[in-house]
């Protein structure tokens, strides 16, 4: 089956624009938006209450985890935000 060029087209997702209108729905404890950590790859959306728990939690979104090498660079910065978190930066 033969696809001319233009009956192609080519999308791409605009997750801050996606996260800016899914967040308000959350109970975060900041309002400041989502935060890019790796462009394009992983989001911090903020700290939320997961069910009746007292405490919050951090929440990212990451994206193309099954590609290893972007798995280990999200790895990365979680390790660099809590070492970071621990020593009070």
């Amino acid at each position: 089956m033969e696809v001319r060029p233009e009956q192609t087209a080519l999308y791409r997702l605009d997750i801050p624009a996606l996260l800016s209108w899914q967040t308000p729905q959350f109970d975060l404890a900041s309002r400041h938006g989502p935060i890019n950590l790796i462009p394009n790859l992983l989001w911090e959306i903020g700290d939320v209450r997961l069910g009746r728990r007292a405490e919050r939690v951090r929440v990212w979104l990451a994206r193309r985890l099954s590609n290893e090498v972007v798995a280990n660079q999200i790895a990365d910065a979680e390790w660099r935000v809590l070492r970071c978190e621990c020593a009070s930066c």
